[in-house]
């Protein structure tokens, strides 16, 4: 009798799911999104971020599930977690070229350097699934991680979700009113206004020849610097010449960039000119505006998803180019379908024409390799669906009352951050109450 009685009570106990967020401004609305669908499958979520990473390092965990957007994370404490217990799903890509195929699998599938063998194969028991966005980053799994091909789900853009998209209306196109402005300048302006000498000494490429950034040779953190100054300039001087001709200039500031630093920039801006809020998700902001100017990055794919006129600005240094890296962002594929003007007269003229790149089939397949173009809007969904099916198939739930003990946790490190008064961004926040409920105001909480 008390054999049956254990046997049903494990199968009337909630399923316990972790998710860990990184990036808040960025990652929120995924996190909430994967929570609709999980209780959808009458499984408890619970929320972690950088700050409650240190829960695993005394205790046991006490959830069925784990999801990280990279190993790094969990590579410390990885003997805490039951085997298969965990589902790699990034929330930031980089594009697959043949010069940046490495450092998308070290993004992807590989954790700190310095880990032995048996470190590795400790971790991989403990993966269930890889997710990734597209079949190029399949393709690359198989090239690097052969013996876990397995584990790979192609998903599509996890922001692209139809959860994720609910305040998206009609697309603005037919009159340029507001201009977007995307920021990537968190290497001259980090989140955490950490001294920059001492920064780049720990940067540098080592006596051994090793570049700590772009892992390329011949590139270093210096030549990182001049090409974000030289956007940073254009930048400024793109918004000077719509604010001269009378534009609405809207700024979306990199979620790894000091907010602070840029509302001293706009200081004696005009009103037209302002920061967006940054804790509305990126896609959300983008229907606000008619065109987009950016320095090279992955937000060019936002703009394909959602049709979006786009313009890089990478062209209007013609010194920049010297200091790009192979395997930079500047590599991406993506951006030889849209303009790269050399002047902010030709900046201005494609952005007031709202120029698109066409739907032909190459760009299709483009993004069909990198974001899953045709299962984008299920991505989440698909994701949820297989880890419920996973733990459904007889995987015995945890009975620790810990998951407590995570919460009284959770709690008491975001109380930390008002006592010690540490400075706030989107990298370095505290999971407190608030935040989860800010956190799940980003999407509708019915799948219906």
């Amino acid at each position: 009798m008390r054999a049956h009685s254990y046997e049903t009570s494990q199968k009337n106990m909630k399923k316990k799911v972790y998710i860990f967020i990184d990036e808040l401004n960025r990652d929120a609305v995924v996190a909430a999104a994967l929570e609709t669908y999980f209780k959808a499958f009458e499984m408890d979520v619970y929320f972690g971020n950088r700050f409650t990473l240190s829960f695993f390092h005394r205790f046991e965990s006490p959830f069925d599930f784990h999801i990280f957007p990279n190993v790094v994370f969990f590579s410390n404490f990885a003997h805490r977690l039951k085997d298969r217990s965990v589902g790699i799903l990034p929330t930031e890509s980089i594009c697959s070229t043949p010069d940046t195929e490495s450092r998308l699998a070290f993004h992807l599938f590989q954790h700190k350097a310095g880990t032995t063998r048996n470190d590795e194969n400790l971790i991989q028991r403990k993966i269930a699934f890889y997710f990734v966005w597209g079949s190029a980053h399949y393709e690359i799994a198989k090239k690097f991680i052969p013996e876990s091909i397995k584990k790979i789900k192609i998903i599509g853009h996890p922001r692209y979700d139809r959860l994720c998209q609910k305040e998206l209306g009609q697309n603005r196109s037919t009159v340029l009113g507001v201009l977007g402005v995307v920021t990537r300048y968190d290497f001259i302006n980090p989140f955490d206004m950490r001294p920059q000498l001492p920064f780049l000494v720990s940067v540098r490429r080592g006596y051994r020849g090793v570049a700590s950034y772009y892992h390329s040779d011949g590139y270093d953190v210096e030549d990182i610097w001049h090409n974000q100054v030289c956007d940073f300039n254009n930048t400024l001087n793109v918004i000077t010449e719509a604010e001269r001709l009378g534009l609405k200039v809207s700024i979306r500031v990199h979620p790894r960039e000091n907010l602070s630093q840029w509302r001293d920039v706009l200081l004696n801006s005009p009103t037209s000119t302002f920061l967006a809020d940054s804790e509305v998700p990126f896609s959300h902001w983008l229907t606000q505006v008619d065109a987009v100017i950016a320095p090279p990055s992955t937000s060019f794919y936002d703009c394909a998803l959602l049709n979006k006129c786009c313009i890089n600005i990478s062209n209007l240094n013609p010194r920049r180019k010297i200091h790009v890296a192979p395997n930079s962002d500047d590599s991406d594929r993506i951006l030889d379908y849209y303009p790269r003007p050399s002047t902010i007269e030709d900046v201005l003229a494609h952005v007031q024409k709202l120029t698109k790149p066409d739907l032909t089939p190459q760009f299709l397949s483009l993004l069909e390799d990198e974001v899953g173009y045709s299962h984008r809007q299920e991505s989440l969904k698909s994701a949820s669906t297989i880890i419920a099916h996973h733990l459904n198939q007889g995987i015995e739930t945890q009975q620790s009352a810990s998951d407590v003990t995570f919460e009284a946790f959770r709690r008491l490190k975001s109380l930390n951050f008002k006592w010690k008064k540490v400075p706030l961004s989107s990298a370095v926040w505290p999971l407190d109450d608030d935040n989860v409920k800010k956190i799940r105001a980003t999407v509708r909480h019915s799948i219906v």
